[in-house]
Formats: C-alpha cells, structure tokens, sequence
C-alpha cells in the first residue's frame, strides 16, 4: 500500500469534509459508489483508517492534519489516547519516535510502567530512546503509579499519556 502523498490541499477541500471535533470525514463528491455526505474511511487490521482518493490510499490522522494545517505531516502523528481510529484534532500531535512510544501499552505492566513485584509490591520502570532505567520498588500501587507520572512529565515534558483505568491519579 502507497502512502505517499500526492493530494493537494485544494483538492482535499474539495473532495472531503473534515470534522475536528468528531475526527470524520464525509464526502462532497461522489465517488466509487459513495454519496456526498457519506462517512469516508475503512478500518485497516493495525486499527488505522484509511480512505481511497483520487486513485490513492491516504491515512484519515495524516490527510486531518493536512486538512486543518494545509501542510502535510512529515513527521509521526501520534493518537493521544492510543486509539487509532480517534481522529479528533484535540487526539492528534505531532511526535518523535520516543513519544510517539510513551501511550505504548504494556502487555505486562498493570499500568504503564507499574509491575507486579513476585514478594508483593509493585517495581516502576521508564523508557527513554530505548534505555530502560529502574525507578524503584513501591509496596504501595497508589506510589507507584505517581512515582512513574512524576518521571514520565519530566522526561517528556508535556507530552499526556494516557493513564490505565486501574490507577486513579
């Protein structure tokens, strides 16, 4: 799949509608069976949408910004919440590789950066440009989770990440 981009910002103007508040497009134009006012974008297995236009596949996060911006990004766009059909203005950023990386979830950590000690308590841990550095251990989860938010808003600045559901600070 191509993704190179081609589509002028008149064109898209012309072609679609952008919502920023909802993050949908619709169309103005029909097109491969479509009507004007129908929601633009497919699902793709990785959870992006994508939309077919003028013969070529754009990603709806990228083609938004280009929308809103009239510049298309040629950096990583970053979903805030980690969703990545959430296409709202307010969800999108501009990114480095490493931020783009801070709403990675864990397949292990109970919230991001908080693990299960095996004699109870919880061990906190924070990635940087691939370099893992050990913040301590905490009997407490409540300590843990802030001790990882503190280090996470000093290293990142002021890049959100999303909290788990799980830890309520």
């Amino acid at each position: 799949m191509n993704f190179d981009h081609v589509l002028s910002h008149a064109e898209l103007l012309a072609i679609v509608q952008y919502n920023p508040t909802t993050g949908i497009f619709t169309r103005r134009v029909p097109a491969g069976g479509q009507r004007v006012g129908s929601i633009v974008g497919t699902k793709l297995n990785t959870g992006y949408l994508i939309a077919s236009l003028k013969g070529r596949k754009y990603v709806l996060h990228r083609l938004a910004w280009f929308y809103v911006y009239g510049l298309y990004p040629h950096e990583q766009l970053d979903h805030i919440n980690g969703k990545r059909d959430d296409n709202r203005l307010v969800n999108l950023r501009v990114a480095t590789q490493s931020q783009n990386c801070i709403n990675r979830p864990s397949k292990t950590a109970l919230q991001k950066g908080v693990y299960p000690h095996p004699n109870g308590g919880y061990t906190v841990t924070i990635t940087n440009n691939r370099q893992t550095k050990y913040l301590g251990y905490f009997k407490s989860y409540e300590e843990a989770c802030k001790v990882y938010t503190d280090a996470a808003a000093v290293l990142h600045g002021p890049f959100r990440f999303e909290q788990s559901r799980k830890c309520a600070i």
